[in-house]
């Protein structure tokens, strides 16, 4: 039940070693089922407008649920195998891939909604909030793993950006936890710290935001 800083090993998203300057995620080393997972990141430059955030419940690079923060509506440069279209705001995706690693994967992670064995949308911001340059985001995120409901925070200084309400999706239970960059340099993350919960910690407030259940 002791925080601690992740420490972790950078797992590409696909063979191809160029797109590892692209997508990736760095995890750490511990498994969990109920979390509380905290944690903050800063874009430092003003160049390039793509997705920052982290992932929790990772299992392998096919299997995992990533919260991305895009900055600006974009339509990806490679059109194939399929155009990808990605939204402005905070997302949360659950990552059950058929075919792994590579192409698909890459243009479905991207996309805002959901590609067929591949990638889906469980939750956004419908409000489509950037983030901006050179400014400190604060995420809180709680997870209970025996209904599969999680509830996402962000924070920027004193000020909510974004509360998820209660979002349940059973597909991928437990796992290793990290951070997560798609096209975007110079992302610092850093004060990140988990603990273990109890039930009571845990429980999500079932009144409040909105559910998606698979």
């Amino acid at each position: 039940n002791h925080p601690a800083m992740l420490i972790g090993v950078c797992v590409c998203m696909r063979e191809s070693p160029d797109l590892c300057l692209h997508c990736y995620v760095h995890i750490g080393k511990d498994r969990f089922m109920d979390v509380e997972f905290n944690g903050t990141f800063f874009v430092n430059t003003e160049e390039d407008d793509d997705y920052a955030g982290f992932v929790f419940n990772y299992q392998s690079n096919k299997r995992f649920v990533v919260v991305a923060w895009k900055k600006t509506n974009q339509t990806y440069s490679v059109r194939t195998p399929f155009v990808s279209r990605a939204m402005s705001g905070i997302q949360i995706k659950v990552v059950d891939s058929r075919s792994g690693p590579g192409a698909m994967l890459r243009n479905a992670l991207w996309k805002t909604g959901n590609t067929y064995k591949e990638v889906r949308t469980i939750w956004y911001d419908t409000n489509f909030v950037g983030w901006e340059y050179k400014k400190a985001y604060r995420w809180n995120l709680k997870y209970r793993a025996d209904n599969g409901c999680m509830r996402l925070k962000f924070f920027s200084g004193a000020t909510q950006i974004v509360d998820s309400g209660c979002v349940c999706d059973n597909t991928i239970v437990g796992g290793k936890l990290g951070v997560f960059a798609f096209s975007q340099a110079h992302v610092i993350w850093s004060n990140i710290k988990y603990s273990c919960l109890t039930d009571s910690q845990c429980e999500p407030d079932s009144s409040i935001g909105r559910t998606s259940r698979r």
